[in-house]
Parts: structure tokens; sequence; C-alpha cells
């Protein structure tokens, strides 16, 4: 049973309002935030093997009593919105389950953000009742409203996502109960802009709030084209992959380029990092760094990346996070980490900046939970998950010279590592419909 008490007086600490938050967010206000993503794996007392979606990513393992523990310490933190996908396991059953244990008082302030990801043809009439029942489908799983409903759509080519998300955003209007907002996700440019055209043109505004996308130091993608497009409808970005799977961290500097398909056990402490097993999230990144350039320009980067930390008395993941949050209509920033594992970072180093107060953040959560939109005070409890050891990118910034080093390592001369990544590998998101 759910323990109220840990979390009935978090909320307390907030001058703001978190339904206001949203609002914010909706009208484009100029807010930065992080996003974290959480990992876990359902495991079943008494059960030897690891249940549910075989999406789940090794090394968060637990049952729902130690899920539900870890996401009493993350909201206790100030983490407090979910977001899942409907393809995600039992993810929405798992985090509504969660959410409607709460108090009435905590529940009205804890945000459920989930996705409609169509990957193949719909083969049926797309109606307004057919979008409604979606919209539906997706509240009856999470047990109660969504704040913020994300569509993926799978080929361009097939126009019926305009069909989609027209009646989606009447239904955020006329359901408030059902809906708050409504996004998009993995579109890129050319189509968010004619999403934005064609729902400005059938409404008179754009309705959506926002696109999540791929954006970090070593995927600069966004800048040639998607930034452009959402300072022109005035939506915001949801940004994942800033460390690349851990990639962009103390851990990799002075290192050799890692073994694909090592045997060592990746938790091994003893184990150099170049030859442990990588993680799936790992071999994804390292497909994007070798896509960015070789090996030994990742470790120029991360020379300067650490160069850059120790001046501003952090570290380099925080860096390279703040890099992304300084860029136009950048909302929030993903980050990862695993329900039911060791959530202890240990202290911050010294001179870290004290955080900002009332920012507001997103997480995520992957398979089977992908925790999205968090709230976070300066008047916090110092003993915090790991998860919010990522508040340390708030309190600073780096400065213009901080930011001339990075662009001319990560961006190349004139933006040439762009432009050759979008030569790669497409424009946002075309890496999941450019498959096969």
């Amino acid at each position: 049973m759910m323990d109220d008490v840990l979390i009935s007086n978090l909320f307390g600490h907030f001058s703001g309002d978190v339904v206001q938050a949203t609002q914010a967010l909706k009208e484009s206000h100029a807010q930065r935030s992080i996003v974290l993503r959480v990992w876990a794996r359902m495991r079943c007392p008494g059960c030897s093997t690891d249940c549910g979606s075989s999406r789940h990513k090794p090394g968060g393992a637990g049952t729902t009593d130690e899920h539900e523990k870890a996401l009493v310490q993350l909201v206790e933190s100030g983490l407090v919105a979910t977001d899942m996908a409907d393809h995600y396991g039992d993810s929405e059953l798992v985090y509504g389950d969660f959410r409607n244990k709460l108090s009435k008082e905590v529940s009205d302030k804890v945000f459920a953000v989930t996705k409609w990801c169509v990957s193949k043809p719909i083969e049926k009439p797309v109606t307004a009742e057919f979008v409604l029942e979606q919209v539906k489908e997706r509240c009856r799983r999470l047990g109660g409203r969504v704040e913020l409903l994300q569509l993926h759509w799978h080929d361009f080519a097939d126009k019926t996502y305009l069909d989609i998300l027209l009646p989606l955003i009447n239904i955020a209007k006329s359901h408030p109960h059902l809906v708050s907002a409504i996004g998009l996700c993995n579109f890129d440019a050319k189509h968010t802009d004619e999403a934005c055209e064609f729902l400005k043109k059938k409404t008179g505004s754009v309705g959506v709030v926002s696109n999540q996308v791929q954006f970090s130091l070593l995927d600069s993608r966004p800048i040639k084209y998607m930034i452009p497009i959402c300072q022109k409808h005035n939506i915001k970005l949801l940004t994942y992959g800033s460390f690349c799977g851990g990639f962009l961290s103390e851990t990799w500097l002075t290192q050799p380029p890692p073994e694909l398909c090592s045997s060592a056990p990746s938790t091994s402490a003893s184990t150099p990092s170049a030859t442990k097993r990588l993680t799936p999230s790992q071999r994804k990144y390292l497909g994007v760094i070798r896509s960015w350039g070789p090996w030994y320009d990742f470790q120029v980067l991360l020379g300067l990346l650490f160069s850059i930390a120790a001046k501003h008395g952090v570290a380099i993941h925080s860096v390279a996070t703040r890099w992304v949050l300084q860029h136009p209509c950048v909302a929030s920033v993903i980050i990862g980490t695993s329900l039911g594992t060791s959530s202890s970072n240990g202290s911050p180093p010294p001179g870290t900046p004290p955080r900002r107060p009332q920012r507001h953040l997103f997480a995520s959560i992957g398979p089977p939970l992908r925790l999205l939109r968090l709230f976070a005070s300066e008047h916090q409890a110092p003993q915090q998950p790991r998860a919010t050891e990522n508040l340390r990118v708030f309190g600073w910034e780096l400065d213009e010279e901080d930011m001339r080093v990075i662009n001319a390592a990560a961006l190349g001369k004139d933006g040439e590592k762009t432009d050759m990544l979008l030569d790669k590998l497409g424009d946002c998101g075309d890496e999941y419909r450019n498959v096969g």
C-alpha cells in the first residue's frame, strides 16, 4: 500500500500551481527544464525470471512494490509527472496504479504524459469517434486524465496523421477531463511545419504545444531546421539523448573506443569502460558517435567539456545538458535513471551552484515506465535520488566563450558536422522511419 505520508508535505514547497506551470508550456512560456527518463523491469515476487515487455532495459529489474518505492522517492524529490507510450508494455497501467494510490491532494499535482505511436497504416476509417476512443483508451489505462498526449507517426507519405491531429486538438478543447494538451514526437521540421500550418488553417491556431526529438552535442540536427520551425510556430522542444547513453561523461574520458559486443559485465567496477558490455542504449548512441565523427574527435570534445565543467564546478553531463537547454525553443532535456537500482551518486562536487528555485522539470520513463513532468524546488531535502542530481544544470549558464569553444568542437567549422549528420541520418526522427 502506498504511504502518502512520504510525499504529503512535498507540494507545500511550491509557490506556483502545477496547473499554471502546465498552462505556461501550452502558452510556450520561456522556461527551461530537465526530463528524467526512468527505466524499469517488472519482477514477480518469488519468480526467478523477469516478466513484461521485451523492450525493458536490463539493470532496472524490480517488483511493483520496489518500483512504487522508487517512484515515491522521485516524487518526494519534486519529480511529479510521467511520460509513457502505448507500446511500452504495462507502463500506463503501472504508473496509473501508482498515481491512483496517492491521496487526492497529491494525485491532483501528479501529471501523466503518454504517447500514441502509430507504427503502421490504420486499417479502419479515421473518424473523430475513432480518435476519441484512442484518447479514452489512454485514460482508461492511466486511470485518469492525460496531461500531454504526443503523436508519433510512421510514414509522412500517409497524410492520415493530419486527420488525427485535428480531432486530437478539438478533443483537448472539448474534453479537458480526458486530455489537456497535444504534442508531437519525432516529427521532422518539414512535417512539423506542415502540421502546424494545417491546424492553423483549420482551427485558427497551431494547437500542438511541443515536439520530442533527439538533440545533443553529438546530434545537433535540430539547430538547422527544427528550431527555426519551432520559433515560427511558437512551440517547444522536449529533447532526449543529451548524455548519449552516458558517453558524455568523465567515465569515457581518455578511454579507447568500446567493443560493440563485449562479453564483460557492464556492472563490473574493475572492468575498463571500453571493454564493458554495452547496454542497448549505449549501442545506439555509439552509432550516433560514429555518425558524428572519429573517436579521436570525441575524446577532444570530452577534454574540452571536462575543462569547462571544472570551471563551473559541475560534471561533464551537466555541461552537455546546459548546452542543449540554452538553445531557443528547448523546454526540457530528457535524462535517464532506473527504477529499483541504487539511486545515490554521493555529494555534489565542490562549487556546485545552488539549485534554481521553481524550475519545472520533465521526466520520461522508459519501458515499462517513462517518468515525465517534474517540478523542483530549492527547498528540497539534501538526500535526493540520483536522478535529481541533474538539477545541478540550474543556477549557472555557459558564457559566450564556453559556447564558442563547444560549438567549434561539436558542430565543426560552419556547422559541417551538423550538415554531415543531416546527410547521413536525415532530419529529426527520420532514423525511425528510414528503416529497412
